[in-house]
């Protein structure tokens, strides 16, 4: 709900109960900046979201700004409002303001997420994006117990080399600062025990700060929680922030690197997240316009297992499309449809190759549902994207958008996983 112009603290209703503690001419810096950028209450009003009531009442001084308030002016990069204007300045009144450790993207909206899920899973078929399988709590408890199983763990998050990881990332940055970017972090122990490293082998005190990702509410509050439990004793920042990934752009909290102070963005991609994009492109173009030069990116991803000139070596030799999947795998795809579609009988499971991937070298493996009805009818979805990469194509590829592979890691059974970091050139 949107604050309307005759009453300005409705914008309260997302959730907020109380307001931001911010510098007392933070009006008039708010008035300042936006003389500055030559912008009419009208039309700041249309650019962050706010209403013309809220601005103006702001600007004067008759009401402090809420979370949501300055989450929206400090997207709006022609007011080159920065966090640290708002936040860890004095009040006045012998006390220091404190930075939210929780932040909602302006586009952050679960409900209509969970209406648009629900939709698609009743529509003719098509394209279910893999963010809805985790929307639901069920859903979530699924991921959860699937990536905590022994059969993962041991497979791929135990052989992740962190330490090695950590080293490198500490060569590169040289003492800088480090904002650690947990995209889609899902249960955020793989970055959790990331940041522990860094902590570990940075000089005391450990210069270091945590913001993890997600746009699902039941993981995200489990990876806060875990984090800030874990780190408390090493002193490093743990931040939530609820939204897309996608929407980075929109979220300076997640890309901000003040002027003068030595820090970098690490941005991590965890967890095969990479792997289940739609269009990987598209991402790393969008994180090239967000990320500052020397910043640094961290993804981890499987690897082919055979050149995609040789399908019949793939199909053979991929344990994917042999079908080597647990239960608990195949009952977290089906979740969501069992759970909401209407008249549904039976889901069936179809890993399919696909050789349309836009990154050279790479295929895809299509977790594909079929659906029977209770009528006799039928339909499909794409659940799921399991990519697999050349990792010397993807890194020449990822080159070209202007990303630096610094080194890469082979992990897991066979060497079959791969971790790779890269730098943004300037």
């Amino acid at each position: 709900m949107e604050a309307s112009e005759e009453n300005p603290g409705e914008e309260l209703a997302l959730g907020e109960s109380e307001e931001v503690a911010v510098p007392r001419s933070f009006g008039a810096l708010l008035r300042e900046r936006r003389q500055q950028a030559g912008l009419t209450l009208h039309r700041l009003a249309a650019l962050s979201g706010l209403s013309r009531g809220t601005l103006r009442n702001t600007e004067e001084g008759k009401t402090a700004p809420t979370p949501i308030t300055v989450q929206r002016l400090t997207a709006v990069k022609a007011l080159r409002l920065e966090p640290t204007e708002l936040y860890g300045l004095p009040t006045g009144e012998g006390e220091t303001q404190r930075e939210p450790d929780t932040w909602f993207a302006p586009q952050y909206n679960p409900m209509q997420c969970f209406r648009e899920m629900v939709s698609v899973i009743n529509g003719p078929g098509g394209e279910i994006d893999q963010t809805y399988l985790y929307l639901d709590p069920k859903g979530a408890h699924d991921w959860y117990a699937l990536c905590n199983g022994e059969r993962f763990t041991a497979a791929f998050r135990d052989s992740l080399p962190l330490d090695k990881m950590a080293e490198r990332i500490l060569r590169e940055t040289r003492g800088a600062g480090l904002d650690v970017d947990g995209l889609g972090c899902g249960d955020g122990k793989t970055e959790t025990r990331l940041v522990q490293q860094l902590a570990t082998q940075m000089r005391y005190p450990a210069d270091v700060r945590l913001y993890l990702l997600d746009i699902s509410h039941t993981l995200l509050s489990t990876a806060y929680r875990w984090a800030s439990d874990t780190l408390s004793a090493s002193g490093v920042g743990v931040f939530a922030v609820h939204g897309n990934f996608h929407d980075i752009a929109r979220l300076p909290v997640m890309y901000y690197r003040p002027a003068g102070v030595r820090r970098v963005r690490i941005y991590s991609m965890l967890g095969y997240t990479l792997s289940n994009l739609l269009d990987e492109l598209r991402f790393f173009r969008d994180l090239t316009e967000c990320a500052s030069p020397g910043d640094l990116v961290l993804i981890d991803f499987r690897l082919i297992y055979a050149p995609i000139d040789q399908p019949e070596e793939i199909q053979r030799l991929d344990p994917t499309l042999q079908g080597q999947t647990s239960l608990l795998y195949e009952e977290w795809l089906k979740g969501p449809i069992l759970r909401h579609g209407q008249g549904v009988k039976r889901v069936t499971l179809q890993p399919t190759l696909s050789l349309l991937s836009r990154i050279p070298g790479s295929y895809e493996v299509e977790g594909r549902a079929d659906v029977l009805m209770q009528d006799g009818t039928s339909k499909r979805f794409v659940l799921t994207r399991g990519k697999r990469y050349d990792p010397h194509k993807l890194g020449e590829c990822l080159r070209t958008m202007g990303w630096q592979p610094v080194q890469t890691w082979r992990h897991g059974p066979e060497k079959l996983a791969g971790v790779m970091l890269l730098r943004r050139s300037g």
